[in-house]
């Protein structure tokens, strides 16, 4: 045989090479990095669950609060658990990039009780330059709490408004009514430098299209930095699920109105100056939050409390949900874990592409290859073409733009990249559901 026919042909067997490496060399790159040995920027959140009431649509965990006793035995908990993480693992000296405390309602925190649990975070983490985030409901706070906040470094309130009607806030058992959202906003505008968002649910019990056309309105003129918007859904733990699914002593708006409310609330907005940064955030001057922004895409989060999700690596992970076994728990010297999952690469691919992709108006096509190598738009032409078909994105392949279509259902556009990508590279038993 010539040499040309005995020349090594892929997919023949060989002991020509023997790998220890992959890419080979020839691909890196000539860089010198500084921050190769820098510690990655880490997130905190931290869950405070008490409230005054328990709202009819609430599904997080929550306390009622019964006497200041109760909370102040609850931060004593978690001061020391922010003391038994730092013991495990070294974050002094690693910046924190964002920092969001929610709940439940932690401006029912004594100013000395936030001051505090601040004091112990600045122990044991940078947060110097960190996005801070407190909630808030209207009426829990006043000139001497917010002072506090704002001298603490809170960056950022968050109040759950949820509707600009005081007959559909008394139906879901909410305590403030409209003017007490407007007096609480007031006291929020003499702080310059704060940012201040508010949640509104769509679809709630007694909203008709009217009804939201006002909310919306009202949050515009409220002039606040930032609108986030949910869709109300009736979990098994609440109190409207019992009341609409089960006895069926209200009704909901169907899911045809819901979506006429939305699309109604784009008009309306897509015509006032705030610009989408989330398919269902709204904000002025291009405002983004740092905690949403990091924590979707996937970086670290440290959490603190009772129920509080964190995610470390490639590990997903949750604080036991009863508070008697979380302060057990602290007071034994371990950790609060419930659960955890540890996720794959196939898992980080999934996530991107349900939390990302079609939801962050900021996350473009670019960083997802950067990230995993790969086109999604040429891996799943068959998706990208029936959500080009169907109305839900617009035409190119040069990033993913949606229609306004595609702004209301963006979740599903991400279900549709995901059940392509899990057929191609083999389907798992883990579905989209809660």
């Amino acid at each position: 045989m010539s040499k040309k026919e005995t020349a090594i042909q892929p997919n023949i067997e060989t002991r020509e090479e023997f790998y220890t490496n992959y890419p080979s060399f020839k691909y890196w790159n000539v860089n010198k990095s500084s921050d190769l040995f820098s510690p990655e920027p880490i997130n905190i959140y931290i869950h405070i669950p008490f409230c005054v009431q328990i709202c009819n649509f609430c599904y997080y965990k929550t306390e009622k609060i019964k006497s200041q006793y109760d909370i102040e035995n609850y931060v004593e908990s978690l001061c020391k658990e922010i003391a038994l993480v730092a013991s495990k693992r070294e974050y002094s000296k690693t910046p924190v990039d964002s920092i969001y405390i929610g709940g439940g309602t932690p401006t029912l925190l004594k100013p000395k009780q936030f001051t505090r649990i601040v004091d112990v975070l600045k122990k044991y983490h940078d947060i110097s330059s960190a996005e801070f985030t407190l909630e808030s409901a209207a009426g829990t706070f006043n000139k001497e709490k917010v002072e506090c906040y704002v001298k603490n470094g809170v960056t950022r309130m968050s109040m759950g408004v949820q509707s600009f009607d005081d007959e559909i806030l008394r139906m879901s058992n909410r305590k403030h009514v409209q003017k007490l959202v407007f007096n609480s906003l007031e006291l929020l505008r003499g702080y310059e430098g704060l940012v201040v968002n508010i949640d509104i649910l769509s679809g709630l019990v007694g909203d008709t299209h009217e009804s939201f056309s006002h909310t919306v309105r009202e949050a515009i003129n409220s002039n606040v930095d930032a609108i986030t918007f949910y869709k109300f859904k009736t979990y098994a733990n609440t109190a409207f699920y019992q009341k609409s699914l089960r006895n069926d002593d209200i009704e909901l708006p169907s899911a045809e109105q819901e979506i006429e409310f939305m699309e109604s609330a784009l008009d309306i907005l897509q015509s006032s100056d705030y610009s989408m940064w989330t398919t269902f955030a709204f904000t002025k001057n291009n405002y983004k939050h740092t905690y949403i922004e990091k924590t979707w895409r996937g970086k670290d989060c440290v959490s603190y409390g009772v129920s509080a999700f964190g995610k470390i690596g490639n590990v997903s992970y949750q604080n036991t949900n009863n508070l008697l076994h979380y302060k057990a728990s602290i007071e034994e010297g371990t950790l609060p874990l419930y659960r955890q999952y540890k996720l794959s690469l196939k898992d980080e691919i999934v996530k991107e592409l349900l939390l990302c992709v079609a939801r962050l108006n900021s996350y473009k096509k670019a960083e997802f290859v950067e990230k995993f190598g790969f086109d999604y738009f040429e891996f799943l032409p068959k998706e990208i073409d029936f959500l080009y078909t169907n109305g839900f994105i617009k035409e190119g392949t040069d990033e993913l733009r949606l229609t306004n279509k595609g702004i209301l259902f963006a979740d599903y556009i991400g279900k549709v990249l995901v059940d392509g990508f899990k057929a191609k590279i083999g389907d798992d038993q883990y579905q989209l559901i809660y």
